[in-house]
């Protein structure tokens, strides 16, 4: 259980890890969850066809993504990295996403924006022989999209500003990855203390023997400590061996006539025949 526990914890890691906790996306007035989530799943397909037409450098890769003034400034990124040289590889990495009812300041008929927090990361060479390099720029975006003929949503203009880096997202990988741990180590000391205490040794059950012995027989019945060494059993008293009870030792029942013994002969054979069956039966 332990393992599987384990198991399940490497595994939700991995999956955090991979998805970056997830898109946060929240809904403002006048639209509902299903526009909502056609504008989300349109707005990161176009994202994403972007992306790829910027690391090939290939500008056919947005047709029917982006229109109007978003595909003009796209399309003159890849203009510019195209002359530069190999164009970098592109990725875009969606924080939160925000979908609102608002006009676009420069295109009035645009009312649909989605406003993103997320990040951007750009990994270029300098030749075959050189490292890549790679930078994460975190930015705000507001991109307004349009309605096509077949009613999926094209980006259609964009303002984007670039942030500070932020340790955010790192720091809320960190604090899930801490929680599962102490979960899993949580559930580990409790199957731990939930498990079946071992029987005690003979040895340990004598001097356990011993000790009840003592406190029941107080001052003028009281066995001496050396008389109970581990593993030995008390020898019967002279007036104890002339009873009738001298085979209780040996697992038989002592006859309810047999009061000849003392208190020591009598308390210690009643406990150590005790322990006897039942670490035996252990």
């Amino acid at each position: 259980m332990v393992g599987l526990s384990a198991l399940f914890l490497a595994g939700v890691i991995v999956v955090t890890a991979a998805l970056g906790l997830g898109v946060r996306t929240t809904y403002g007035s006048g639209i509902d969850d299903r526009l909502g989530s056609q504008v989300q799943r349109d707005f990161l397909a176009d994202q994403d066809a972007e992306a790829a037409a910027l690391s090939k450098g290939d500008p056919g890769m947005i047709s029917g993504r982006l229109t109007g003034n978003a595909l003009q400034d796209v399309s003159q990124q890849i203009t510019t990295a195209a002359n530069a040289g190999a164009p970098p590889t592109v990725s875009f990495q969606a924080g939160s996403l925000t979908v609102l009812q608002a006009q676009d300041p420069i295109d009035p008929t645009l009312v649909i924006e989605v406003q993103e927090d997320g990040s951007k990361t750009v990994t270029s060479s300098a030749g075959p022989n050189s490292a890549p390099t790679e930078q994460t720029i975190a930015f705000h975006g507001d991109f307004w999209l349009r309605k096509d003929s077949s009613g999926r949503y094209l980006i259609a203009d964009q303002k984007i500003q670039n942030l500070p880096t932020s340790i955010l997202p790192a720091f809320a990988l960190i604090t899930v990855a801490v929680v599962w741990v102490g979960l899993a180590g949580s559930l580990v000391v409790l199957r731990r203390r939930a498990k079946t205490i071992p029987a005690p040794a003979a040895a340990g059950l004598t001097a356990a023997v011993a000790a009840v012995v003592d406190a029941l027989l107080p001052m003028s019945r009281t066995i001496h400590q050396k008389d109970l060494r581990l593993g030995s059993w008390c020898a019967p008293s002279a007036a104890c061996r002339s009873t009738r009870t001298a085979g209780i030792g040996r697992g038989r029942s002592m006859p309810a006539r047999s009061q000849h013994l003392s208190g020591c002969d009598f308390w210690w054979r009643r406990f150590a025949t005790a322990g006897r069956v039942r670490h035996v039966r252990r």
